[in-house]
């Protein structure tokens, strides 16, 4: 996949004034997580605020500038009190830094549960872990509203101590303008992609399901001239799901493609035929079947918290038994064969990706729950001003 840009400088210095009614909301990610480096949530959510008129500024967190451990703010960096502040990974140094601001401040936190949550590894849990103990119960404190962007990160939350009536389930975001029905796709041509094609896009690694599509493909549509399975992705599956191509005899059908650029795979799925996400745990979130809905193309998604609530069955696509050959075996020959119904698909995941899931409606969600926030705020203090006046 393409390389994203790095995350901008601070739009104002410590210190510098807020003009009346700018003041942005900030979004705090950590400098030092490389996951949180290359994340297209935060990068996306502060355009699509600048879009809707909201100051939005993207601030790269390195807790090497704080005594992250020391119980005074002194060295803490100045500033204009923001409208809010948005931290990703709720046990993260970015979390910790937000929360010690928004109580010196009061200005309101959100927390974002982020998507890579299911990917995490060892050092990564462990790190997550020890923020967890050492300043779990400063954030979750501090906490207004906690935006998981699945049922997954619901869960952990909740299970991590955050009262429920502070998290809020967000959906993932997608550019519906880069993936869209109608494009040009280059690689059908440079890889001789011919007839009809079954897509999927990930790490090619165990527990994905894709020896299962695989095999479901051979003895389905991989029997037919016009069809063929393409795998976007890398990884130490590669040469074992080509070696299993050939022989199942499927060899020619099967094209295995390195990570593409975000163009490339948008015009990959703009000319795809269906979408499977066969993933047997919660390891992959849901951008990449969040992507192919954009893109008009109906979905074959695994029956799994972090994908099943993506799809509606019978409508943008079918929900599939996870690891049951069977199972894909009969959804992509009913897929095959009823054109009428992958149309009516089509649409409807096109529809769906654009209400719910496309930037400037991801904003919207993330600011009715600020305005939510504001609004209690006010409240509050309204109920303050009038018991000291009576």
């Amino acid at each position: 996949m393409s390389n994203p840009a790095p995350i901008p400088a601070p739009l104002q210095p410590p210190g510098a004034p807020s003009p009346a009614g700018t003041a942005p909301v900030l979004l705090l990610v950590d400098a030092m997580h490389p996951r949180a480096r290359r994340a297209e949530h935060p990068r996306a959510l502060a355009a699509a605020l600048e879009a809707m008129g909201v100051p939005a500024t993207l601030e790269s967190v390195n807790p090497g500038r704080w005594p992250v451990l020391s119980s005074t703010g002194d060295a803490l960096p100045a500033g204009p009190r923001p409208r809010a502040r948005i931290a990703y990974d709720p046990f993260s140094p970015a979390a910790w830094l937000g929360a010690r601001l928004s109580r010196r401040d009061g200005a309101p936190l959100l927390l974002v549960e982020p998507g890579w949550t299911g990917l995490r590894r060892l050092h990564e849990r462990l790190l997550g872990n020890l923020g967890n103990q050492l300043w779990g119960r400063a954030v979750r404190g501090a906490c207004g509203r906690l935006l998981a962007l699945d049922p997954l990160g619901e869960q952990r939350s909740l299970a991590r101590g955050f009262p429920p009536g502070r998290v809020a389930l967000v959906p993932t975001g997608v550019d519906v303008e880069r993936f869209r029905p109608g494009l040009s796709s280059r690689l059908v041509g440079r890889h001789r992609l011919g007839g009809r094609l079954l897509v999927a896009v990930g790490p090619l690694e165990s527990g994905r399901g894709l020896e299962v599509l695989l095999g479901a493909f051979a003895r389905s549509v991989g029997q037919r001239p016009d069809w063929s399975l393409v795998l976007v992705g890398e990884g130490p599956l590669g040469r074992r799901l080509g070696a299993t191509a050939d022989r199942l005899g499927v060899g020619a059908a099967v094209h295995i493609l390195p990570w593409q650029s975000d163009e490339d795979l948008a015009g990959l799925l703009a000319a795809a035929t269906l979408f499977a996400a066969t993933d047997e745990g919660d390891g992959a979130s849901g951008t990449q079947v969040v992507r192919a809905m954009a893109a008009g193309l109906p979905v074959l998604v695994a029956d799994r918290p972090r994908l099943a609530h993506l799809v509606r069955d019978g409508v943008d696509g079918r929900l599939v038994q996870p690891g049951d050959r069977e199972a894909w075996l009969g959804a992509l020959l009913s897929a095959a064969g009823s054109p009428d119904a992958r149309s009516r698909w089509s649409r409807a995941a096109r529809e769906r990706a654009v209400s719910r899931h496309a930037w400037p409606q991801v904003a919207s969600g993330v600011l009715a729950l600020l305005d939510e926030l504001e609004g209690a705020e006010l409240a509050t203090r309204s109920l303050a001003a009038q018991s000291l006046g009576a």
